[in-house]
């Protein structure tokens, strides 16, 4: 039988668009489907709240992801080197090879706390008096504690021991961190007010999710408006301060 003209035609504009078409196709359904990896790289507190936010986010543009806790070192190369997608959240302003999504999913209240010393803080500067704990490697307080007397720990637990044991005066960390020195029997352990700071940290994406991170930014910043993002975050506040006072 023979196929008129027009059939062949039409058989023909169909199977060419079909044939440009199919490559996208299979490029782009892999990309969508697949599973972020996103490395855990934060506090306990922090990363909470960080998770419940993105969760919540992510299931809006239809993302599945899934967190890894890796230390922040390993975490930041994972994605530099491409075998992870993202990290969790940083207060730090840009990373190499990682694209930020510009509105803040978590914060970090910085605090001073004491067993002997009792005074109201005002600023950094009032502490310069007193040998000062912190953390190891946090480079922001090591700016803003810069020429004062610091004793650096390794970790949480010895950092609030040592502040126990009178080897410190002070101790300058995260305020959700008093959370260790509870768990830890210290309850000798205070806290001044007011807090020095409200530090923001925001999710980093490897830079070849760069159209993904313009997409996260547009619904966060609807979850923003809407009230959405705080009352994620307070839930999340209260919930690990829930576990903080259990046994």
């Amino acid at each position: 039988m023979r196929i008129p003209a027009y059939s062949r035609i039409f058989t023909h504009i169909f199977l060419s668009r079909l044939a440009f078409a199919m490559p996208l196709l299979l490029f782009v359904v892999p990309a969508l489907s697949a599973t972020l990896q996103i490395a855990a790289t934060g506090s306990p507190a922090g990363d909470m709240m960080t998770k419940e936010v993105l969760n919540y986010a992510y299931a809006r543009l239809g993302v599945q992801v899934n967190f890894v806790d890796v230390p922040m070192r390993r975490g930041f190369a994972e994605v530099q080197a491409g075998t992870m997608d993202g990290i969790t959240a940083s207060g730090i302003a840009a990373i190499e090879k990682m694209v930020k999504v510009s509105v803040p999913v978590t914060y970090n209240d910085i605090a001073v706390f004491s067993v002997r010393q009792q005074f109201r803080v005002t600023g950094y500067e009032s502490l310069r008096p007193y040998s000062i704990g912190m953390i190891a490697g946090i480079k922001y307080l090591e700016e803003r504690l810069n020429g004062m007397k610091l004793d650096k720990a390794p970790n949480v637990d010895s950092l609030f021991q040592k502040l126990a044991a009178g080897r410190t005066d002070i101790v300058v960390d995260a305020l959700t961190d008093y959370c260790s020195a509870r768990k830890l029997g210290l309850t000798e352990i205070r806290i001044l007010e007011p807090v020095l700071e409200r530090r923001l940290a925001h999710h980093f994406l490897g830079e070849r999710h760069t159209a993904l991170a313009r997409e996260l930014e547009t619904v966060l910043a609807a979850m923003e408006k809407d009230g959405t993002l705080k009352k994620i975050q307070e839930r999340a506040e209260k919930k690990y301060q829930e576990q903080c006072n259990s046994p």
